[in-house]
């Protein structure tokens, strides 16, 4: 049996992680992952197969295929066959997209295919986002518009996550091993730096209490995880009520609602971007309608979780 299989019309193949090479030049991930992750991503690809295909085009070597998209992936195949080969099983291989067109970003291609995957951390997009502009020499707010439009993502995204390349080294350092959600670090951003270390303690609490109420038990690496409202509890129990933010206006309501329009929230075509888009574009600037306004918060309400019966009886009641 060969190495690699006959590719078909549909250009997706099935290789060996051997079979394939990195290349810099296609880049956009600015943490190889630990070996932790990548044990843990093994365990997950033998157990439940691959999710997705990784993205190749052919190298000089007609034998060989440089990669685009999956260098995690083809880390965790390796290991799998290593396993395999002591065992004497089949080895594993790898779904491959192959890529032949002229003419493609690939770059973009790569970046656009990375930064929708669950476990693109934000310092990473902030990363790239630097990186895209370096390589474009686009610069300030209008450079930033640029990236949005080449990345497909709402220009607020670019322009909150680049507050990340100035934030403070344990800020980024927790977004970087995905500690702190984005918006949990734009969050802590806002706290005195005296206080930081106190109310990410509390947040970390906060944020257990949150994790065992939950039905099913939150699992690495989610479960390092702080999310937002865990910080905010914080914040609050922390500074005090005198600290707290003062009411939001529309402009800022707004521009909340729009950074929900980014790959943290799925593709652009999932029912929370396209209900933020409509929001901001259409509704708020008077030229939608209340009706679709409503159509499309139901449907994004249809995908959300329905909660805890045990939440019923916590409900305030009306006097």
């Amino acid at each position: 049996m060969g190495d690699v299989s006959v590719p078909q019309p549909s250009e997706v193949i099935r290789v060996l992680p051997e079979r394939l090479v990195s290349s810099e030049e296609y880049c956009v991930r600015f943490g190889s992952g630990d070996e932790a992750e990548i044990d843990q991503l093994a365990l997950s690809m033998e157990r439940d197969g691959q999710q997705d295909d990784i993205i190749v085009i052919p190298n000089h070597d007609p034998h060989m295929f440089v990669i685009i998209a999956g260098n995690r992936r083809k880390r965790a195949a390796a290991k799998i066959n290593e396993k395999r080969t002591l065992a004497g099983g089949e080895l594993f291989r790898l779904r491959a997209r192959v890529e032949r067109g002229n003419g493609v970003d690939r770059f973009r291609q790569a970046a656009i295919s990375n930064i929708h995957r669950e476990n693109y951390g934000p310092m990473e997009l902030a990363k790239l986002i630097e990186l895209i502009k370096t390589r474009n020499k686009w610069e300030g707010y209008k450079g930033s518009v640029k990236v949005a439009n080449y990345l497909a993502v709402n220009p607020a995204t670019v322009t909150q996550h680049e507050k990340f390349l100035a934030a403070p080294k344990e800020i980024r350092d927790k977004l970087t091993s995905r500690e702190l959600t984005a918006q949990s670090a734009f969050a802590m951003l806002d706290v005195k730096p005296e206080k930081r270390d106190e109310v990410l303690a509390k947040a970390r609490e906060n944020q257990a209490e949150a994790n065992a109420a939950k039905s099913r038990p939150v699992k690495p690496p989610l479960a390092n995880r702080v999310e937002h409202p865990a910080v905010v509890k914080a914040i609050r129990s922390v500074e005090g009520s005198s600290n707290h933010p003062p009411v939001r206006g529309r402009k800022e309501i707004l521009e909340m609602i729009e950074q929900l329009d980014g790959p943290a929230y799925g593709y652009p075509d999932s029912a929370v971007r396209m209900w933020a888009r409509y929001v901001v574009d259409k509704w708020a600037p008077g030229g939608g309608s209340d009706r679709t306004w409503g159509e499309k918060f139901d449907a994004m309400v249809a995908r959300a979780p329905r909660g805890t019966l045990a939440s019923e009886s916590k409900k305030p009641r009306s006097t």
